[in-house]
């Protein structure tokens, strides 16, 4: 999915944090090892995502990947650079209402300023479409 031009001043700043913060592998405490920033535009604005990545620090235990917060697919899916409810208002708009993508791409720019490409629509409609599919 094609990356959308957040205005930094703008975005509303969230920090996520690992609710669990035992190492899978050996339950030790895991340790902040760093940050992962992340840009989403949802209909309210653009948000920026700091998401606290956690680490063992435990030689023996073996897991040395790196854990993410939990909530941060409660507002969008990896690599997307939307949130859920923009997701779910594109979807509506060409499955319920049948509007064609220009007629989406021109409703989000000029209702809530979120400048999108056709093609980035397509891909996010294709995808509401295999969720729907899945649910049924």
């Amino acid at each position: 999915m094609s990356r959308l031009f957040v205005e930094e001043s703008t975005a509303r700043e969230l920090t996520l944090d690992r609710e669990e913060r035992a190492c899978p592998g050996c339950g030790t405490k895991m340790h902040v090892r760093c940050q992962r920033q992340r840009n989403i535009v949802t209909l309210e604005g653009p948000v920026r995502l700091s998401v606290k990545l956690l680490q063992c620090r435990e030689d023996l235990c073996g897991r040395k990947k790196l854990h993410g917060s939990e909530q941060e697919a409660s507002f969008a899916m990896p690599r997307w650079g939307i949130g859920w409810d923009v997701f779910c208002w594109i979807g509506q708009r060409r499955f319920l209402r049948h509007w064609s993508v220009p007629q989406i791409r021109t409703e989000l720019n000029e209702s809530y300023d979120i400048q999108i490409s056709d093609d980035a629509i397509e891909d996010y409609i294709d995808s509401y479409q295999n969720m729907v599919a899945a649910r049924h």
